[in-house]
């Protein structure tokens, strides 16, 4: 046995892994599919941490077939993370029958490896022990396996990373006032976290193609780093709960925007009870938002927050999120997406705008940056959908054209 200190992270990271796996998957009941996706993410990392502990430490004598496995699995672990994202972000419910063609990158990894999978326990003790007898560096079969397998993880964390970018700020336009900075951050977190994963991967696939060695301490760096980066989203997840990791994010903001009933007004007075805000000023402050709105049409930049406008107002964020629940009955993306809304009615009402540019780009210039959130809020706030109304507008012009 080799057991030092330094492979002490790998033990203790798989560990952690095996405990994250039970909490995920046992967490909010509404989000058991997306749970149970992450959670064995998180499991399979756990087991490429206690693979390459086994090799370290030496004990991989008492475990023969467990050798290697861990190079397979990543190519199963970066096309889940994908599907993953795709779970949270985009919306999506369930997996269909194509979904199936990820699983092809660990298809190829298994039939190119086959031939040492298959080997009995003996066999692989002997061809382990030649390697380590052997003379330092790898060999060339072993390099290119390694880096189609880089190559697999980056075309992976790449994708999950566009569909972030793709639908965060699509999920931000229906978010409610309480979740706005949480998401924000969320977004931010995974951003860098994806960019930094991919920065490691290339400095990774640089150092093989160039040396064609690959150092145990570059190896054991690598590997710990991926690893306990998931097991940093699980940790997150738990200690920060939300909507981005244990429910379908598009599905759950959509049920945020609460409903202004007698109850909830109570419990806005409640929640700004504290900030020290007279009836007059919040009066004052409103009519300064308004005037904002009319003058500098603020809420015609798509990716426009809570903090820009406050700036803009020159106010606070909490005084102009109070302003706003108090004064305008609505939470702030409602609040904005609503003079958004009146935005493009008047754009379709306008028949030489509306006769040069269609649908979508309308929505585009009102604010919105994707059809889908258009229609969905268009609709909210309207009880039509765009197409209907722009169809209604056209009628109303003809008719009174004709008379």
């Amino acid at each position: 046995m080799n057991f030092s200190l330094g492979n002490l992270p790998l033990l203790l990271g798989a560990a952690h892994g095996v405990f994250l796996t039970v909490i995920i998957a046992t967490r909010n009941r509404a989000a058991r599919p997306t749970n149970f996706l992450f959670a064995f993410i998180v499991l399979l990392s756990s087991w490429q941490l206690f693979t390459f502990y086994l090799l370290l430490s030496e004990e991989i004598v008492h475990l023969p077939h467990a050798m290697w496995t861990s190079l397979p699995v990543n190519y199963l672990i970066c096309p889940l993370f994908f599907l993953y994202t795709r779970f949270v972000f985009a919306g999506k419910k369930r997996l269909f029958w194509y979904d199936a063609f990820h699983l092809l990158p660990l298809a190829w990894a298994l039939y190119l490896g086959h031939w040492f999978f298959l080997l009995d326990a003996e066999s692989k003790m002997e061809l382990y022990f030649s390697i380590r007898a052997g003379p330092p560096g790898m060999a060339p079969g072993v390099i290119h396996a390694l880096l189609r397998m880089s190559a697999v993880s980056i075309v992976y964390f790449t994708l999950s990373y566009l569909t972030l970018r793709k639908h965060g700020r699509a999920l931000a336009e229906e978010a409610s006032d309480n979740e706005i900075t949480r998401n924000t951050d969320h977004f931010r977190f995974l951003a860098r976290l994806f960019v930094t994963m991919l920065i490691v991967q290339a400095a990774y696939v640089i150092s093989l193609s160039t040396k064609g060695i690959l150092s145990i301490q570059l190896n054991y760096t690598f590997i710990l780093f991926k690893s306990l980066t998931i097991h940093a989203i699980g940790y997150l997840a738990i200690n920060r709960p939300s909507h981005l990791f244990f429910a379908n994010a598009m599905e759950a903001s959509a049920e945020e925007s609460p409903i202004h009933t007698k109850e909830s007004t109570q419990a806005s007075a409640e929640k700004y009870a504290k900030s020290g805000l007279s009836e007059t000023q919040m009066d004052k402050f409103y009519e300064r938002l308004l005037d904002c709105i009319q003058k500098e049409e603020p809420h015609l930049n798509y990716d426009l927050n809570l903090s820009e406008l406050a700036k803009r107002v020159g106010i606070s964020n909490h005084h102009l999120s109070q302003v706003i629940n108090q004064r305008a009955k609505q939470t702030f993306y409602d609040f904005i997406n609503l003079h958004r809304v009146e935005y493009a009615k008047k754009l379709f009402e306008n028949a030489e705008y509306d006769s040069k540019h269609n649908a979508i780009e309308i929505a585009y210039k009102a604010g919105f940056n994707s059809k889908a959130s258009f229609n969905r809020v268009f609709k909210k706030h309207t009880g039509q959908t765009p197409t209907v109304f722009r169809n209604e507008a056209r009628k109303h012009r003809d008719v009174k054209i004709a008379s």
